[in-house]
């Protein structure tokens, strides 16, 4: 017995999202300082400054609005080297993405 043969089915379409995402109270705070040439983090339950900010504790899971401005500067704990950018990457040269702790911060 033979499989049946099957014609397959397309159709051309353009995948896009036609809406705009808020920030939300917590990484808006944190943008708007940024303007200001701030760096803000929020302050968890345990004592923590998470940078970029969370909106929940990650020990209660209750929403954080403690918020602290920490150094612009601090140490690269990561990095990574890309030698041949994809299509997709930022840049079409080489470049490294870097994880930096900023001095107050508690988070890279």
């Amino acid at each position: 017995m033979t499989a049946p043969e099957y014609s397959a089915l397309s159709q051309n379409f353009e995948l896009g999202f036609t809406y705009t995402r808020s920030l939300g109270p917590t990484i808006s705070r944190f943008f708007s300082a940024l303007l200001e040439r701030k760096v803000l983090g929020n302050i968890g339950s345990d004592g923590r400054v998470f940078v970029p900010p969370v909106e929940f504790d990650p020990i209660s899971g209750e929403e954080l609005s403690d918020f602290t401005e920490v150094k612009s500067h601090g140490v690269v704990k990561s990095w990574s080297w890309v030698s041949q950018p994809r299509p997709s990457a930022p840049l079409q040269k080489p470049f490294a993405w870097a994880l930096i702790q900023l001095e107050g911060a508690d988070s890279s």
